[in-house]
């Protein structure tokens, strides 16, 4: 079992990469898990979209929807 406490002060950090980062981080824990094992992460928001990936495994969606975000602001890999 492994436990994340207040994931979400990663998605408040000044970076554009900061919910990929917070995404990389949670699949980080979730992977060092054993099989059957569980992750339990305590958050404030829980329906962030970095959550709702992980919860599905659905980066997929996350992908698309992180880029169409940094496509409407001209971040990179787009300005």
């Amino acid at each position: 079992m492994a436990g994340v406490i207040n994931p979400e002060a990663h998605l408040y950090i000044p970076d554009f990469r900061s919910a990929e980062r917070s995404v990389q981080d949670l699949m980080y824990v979730a992977d060092r898990v054993r099989p059957g094992g569980e992750m339990v992460i305590q958050s404030r928001k829980p329906r962030q979209m970095v959550y709702s990936a992980l919860r599905n495994y659905n980066f997929r969606r996350f992908n698309e929807a992180e880029l169409s975000e940094r496509k409407a602001a001209g971040y990179p890999p787009f300005g």
